[in-house]
């Protein structure tokens, strides 16, 4: 009898035990789900603020932008100096910061502003590469002076028929390589052109030998480059479609006057280095269109808002609105 008594009493502590150990689980699961909930909504709301001071950082470019109203645009103007100084020292907002990155589309060459002879000057001046490995000896094969196949294909790929140039391609090669068809109007985005035949990765990133044309190209302007905001690497690659051999120390000389506060002074410096009216006309020094890159910053968390906008008389629209994204 006591024998019974003491087995149901060791069942009814190892069942008090377990139905402990499982209350003590399900409150442990509890705290640590509402803990995991708890910071799911501090960190959306860490990405709410960071994300808010982006879109301030956005408007704060489109203020400035509207505030210069010189004649000229240079890498001195206010703006400039707003969008490097935040770079190098973000601007504290409440609880957190911003900065803000503004760049001139215009000191870019606009690829669809370009015609034929002037996309072939061109591509030949970058000098582009395609490299690829080899099948045999496992050593890279670089093709050259590839200028004629790239223009015949970025061509076909914007044009409005289906008729294949002698080194483009059109719908049928698209079908048929990577199931998908020609564009048939301007690029909508430089990335687009991975999907052009012949173009290639190491050329929009500048990789074997290739310039970076990522950051020397853009979709957006008439088509005319500011002197006063381009990169070397992109009046070099304009110099040269003219004065290949000498081109180094034109663009030096060009640079070292910078800023050109008028378009006739401008032309008066290029024409005493001997280039043509041609590529003269192809600058100015007055932009319109700018790409600004703001990012917000709560504590660990940032939110990246990037835009296109257009400056006109008292206006900065933005045409395009990227927000989410990665460094």
């Amino acid at each position: 009898m006591n024998c019974r008594m003491n087995r149901r009493s060791g069942y009814g502590l190892l069942y008090v035990l377990l139905l402990t150990a499982l209350v003590s689980g399900f409150a442990s699961e509890a705290f640590r789900a509402s803990r995991y909930q708890f910071f799911l909504a501090a960190s959306h709301a860490q990405k709410l603020q960071a994300s808010s001071l982006a879109r301030a950082g956005i408007n704060l470019a489109r203020a400035g932008l509207i505030l210069d109203d010189n004649e000229f645009d240079d890498l001195e103007e206010d703006w400039a100096i707003l969008s490097m100084m935040s770079q190098m020292s973000p601007l504290s907002v409440g609880n957190g910061f911003v900065s803000v990155l503004i760049e001139d589309e215009e000191g870019r060459q606009n690829l669809n502003a370009m015609n034929e002879s002037e996309l072939l000057e061109y591509f030949k001046a970058l000098n582009l590469k395609r490299v690829k490995r080899g099948d045999i000896l496992d050593l890279d094969i670089v093709e050259q002076n590839i200028e004629r196949d790239l223009v015949d294909s970025y061509l076909d790929w914007i044009d409005h028929d289906d008729v294949e140039r002698q080194y483009g391609a059109e719908s049928i090669h698209y079908k048929r390589e990577r199931k998908s068809i020609p564009h048939n109007q301007p690029l909508a985005t430089l990335a687009e052109l991975l999907l052009i035949k012949g173009f290639t990765a190491d050329m929009l990133f500048g990789r074997k030998g290739n310039p970076r044309l990522y950051d020397m190209l853009t979709i957006y302007g008439p088509g005319k480059i500011n002197i006063n905001t381009t990169s070397r690497a992109v009046l070099e690659s304009i110099i040269k479609m003219e004065q290949p051999y000498s081109s180094d120390w034109i663009v030096d000389a060009l640079m070292q006057y910078r800023p050109y506060k008028t378009d006739a002074q401008f032309q008066s410096m290029a024409s005493r280095y001997g280039l043509s009216q041609g590529i003269v006309q192809r600058f100015k020094v007055k932009s319109e269109y700018f790409r600004v890159r703001a990012k917000g910053i709560i504590g660990s968390v940032e939110e990246i808002v990037e835009v296109i906008v257009k400056r006109s008389a008292q206006k900065c629209d933005i045409l395009v609105w990227r927000e989410g994204l990665t460094q």
